[in-house]
């Protein structure tokens, strides 16, 4: 709770101190003597924003110290955690510290410690909350949060339950990330199957081979050294036949020698056989010459089919721009892709049954959960609903509003909002739409008796929450307040005498002019002082004794 405030420079406060104690106390004043003035300092130390214009008038620096006890907080709060996680030193006490100057940046400290102004504001919203009439119970966005905290100190399973269903959304977060990123991974391999496809329609039947293309250019070179020589072979072999044939010629010369009894001449006997070698060399030339010949032709359609063959080969590597011995590793990772898409598709199947599986344990969850928030709505009802006739509310009817939603979320896919209908026959609508500026404030006090024992808020205050309404409405209010001291820590700046009265401390602000500077000041009041305080509340500025015997009997009562 808070058990301190120093306040110097601030506005019309050049030097303050406060001590603070536990219940409910009570800030009385004339209308514009400061009160708010404490409001703006507190809310400075716990980190708000704040401008040059907040420093008194003729000094260069304003200071306010918040202390805090830490002693009813439990081990497990959230706060504790936060300090450590920060590295900020503490025991039983906070000392939340913010300095302003007109000409350079303010600093903030927690026990003296330097800290953001961001870290600042998050550790004094586990501190502090400031209520008025136009409060944090109408956003919407927090009512289940509320409903939350509320079961958790009336449903005795709930916080394993919220538990179990954030564990479970979790694990199914956890698959469904996977399997989008599969997805993912599916498409690219989608595409990339495609290409293959191609490659293997592209590749299939066509010889390749590592050194392929450059087998087929030292052949095609081969080929074509024939077709250079082939001319003067085939020229060649049209001379040894025109006009006559040479190896007829040869043997007419033979068989005209073998007339002239040549075996018995040794000369023409040896010319007889040169000539019969001669034929026999010319024609041996002839057949390894038409040999060539013959093979030419081969050659120009083996030539033609190599040529074909480097046509496709070079336009091929083209295509997939690599050299034409990539094509042949392209080529057989194709085929080995073509036997991982089955893997990659049983894959998927099981990603998608993961993601079916802990979508039906977080479904199972969830209805726990659901059971669980409607069982504590339905409390919360029933405790709203007890406390509204004290407040002239009785025909006030409070409900509850959950609404499932088909998208999971981490603390159930549940829609909370407070629902109210203030008068007989008025149809429920939610709750920043339907009351007025009296019943709203009489209404949301109600729902901060009830919800703040299931929060750890320990110090609220009340910013004219009883603005416009009096007589027995403002005395319910009062109790109401005195009843919520009994829990935490209430101060509650007032107009209403009966809810002064109800207080268990009362604070006086007044303003005093001195040598042309106004001052705000706050004094502590006695019983007695207590009781011509709230005479003037009743009675104005002339005090009375029938005045101060109505705020006597306010008091005792």
């Amino acid at each position: 709770m808070l058990t301190g405030l120093s306040i110097n420079n601030v506005i019309l406060i050049d030097q303050l101190h406060l001590d603070l104690l536990p219940g409910f106390t009570s800030l009385t004043g004339e209308t514009g003597a400061g009160k708010s003035i404490l409001l703006d300092a507190l809310s400075l130390a716990l980190g708000h924003k704040a401008d040059s214009d907040v420093i008194r008038m003729n000094t260069d620096q304003a200071s306010i110290v918040a202390t805090f006890s830490l002693q009813n907080f439990s081990k497990e709060h959230a706060l504790f955690a936060l300090l450590k996680e920060q590295h900020i030193q503490f025991d039983d006490e906070l000392l939340l510290k913010r300095t302003l100057h007109r000409t350079q940046k303010g600093k903030a400290f927690i026990n003296d410690q330097v800290i953001s102004l961001a870290l600042l504001k998050q550790i004094g919203e586990y501190l502090l909350h400031v209520h008025g009439q136009h409060d944090h119970l109408l956003n919407e966005a927090l009512h289940k949060t509320l409903l939350d905290n509320f079961a958790r100190v009336s449903i005795a399973d709930f916080e394993a339950n919220l538990v179990s269903t954030r564990e479970a959304y979790n694990s199914w977060l956890q698959a469904h990330r996977t399997l989008i990123d599969f997805e993912s991974t599916l498409e690219k391999l989608r595409d990339q199957e495609l290409f293959y496809q191609e490659v293997l329609v592209d590749l299939n039947g066509i010889k390749i081979a590592l050194g392929e293309e450059d087998r087929l250019i030292e052949q095609r070179n081969g080929l074509q050294q024939i077709g250079k020589v082939i001319s003067t072979v085939e020229q060649t072999l049209k001379s040894l036949e025109v006009p006559t044939s040479w190896v007829a010629s040869l043997y007419g010369f033979q068989k005209n020698l073998e007339r002239c009894d040549a075996d018995s001449i040794l000369p023409l006997k040896n010319a007889m056989q040169a000539f019969e070698r001669a034929a026999i060399e010319i024609t041996e030339a002839q057949v390894e010459l038409k040999s060539l010949f013959d093979a030419d032709r081969t050659a120009a359609r083996d030539l033609e089919e190599i040529d074909e063959q480097l046509h496709i080969i070079r336009n091929l590597a083209r295509k997939y721009k690599m050299t034409s011995d990539s094509l042949c590793e392209l080529y057989e990772e194709a085929k080995k892709a073509s036997a991982t898409v089955d893997d990659v598709l049983l894959e998927r199947k099981k990603l998608e049954r993961a993601v079916s599986d802990t979508l039906a344990v977080y479904s199972l969850a969830e209805k726990k959960l659901l059971n669980a928030r409607r069982s504590a709505a339905n409390q919360l009802i029933a405790c709203v609903m007890q406390e509204l006739p004290d407040l002239k509310l009785d025909r006030a009817v409070f409900d509850v509003k959950i609404r499932s939603s088909l998208k999971p979320s981490i603390d159930g896919g549940h829609e909370i909002a407070f629902w109210v209908s203030m008068n007989t026959g008025q149809e429920s609508a939610p709750l920043a739409k339907t009351a007025s500026g009296g019943e709203m404030a009489r209404l949301m006090l109600v729902l901060k008796m009830i919800l703040t024992k299931s929060t750890a808020m320990p110090t609220l205050i009340f910013d004219e929450i009883d603005t416009g309404v009096g007589g027995s409405v403002a005395t319910a209010i009062g109790k109401k307040m005195h009843a919520l001291g009994c829990h935490v820590q209430v101060l509650s700046i007032t107009h209403s005498p009966q809810v002064a009265a109800c207080s268990n401390h009362q604070w006086r602000i007044f303003k005093t002019e001195d040598a042309g500077m106004t001052r705000t000041h706050v004094t502590t009041l006695t019983h007695d002082d207590r009781v011509d305080e709230i005479a003037r509340m009743l009675a104005g500025a002339t005090l009375t004794d029938e005045a101060r015997l109505a705020a006597a009997r306010l008091m005792s009562e």
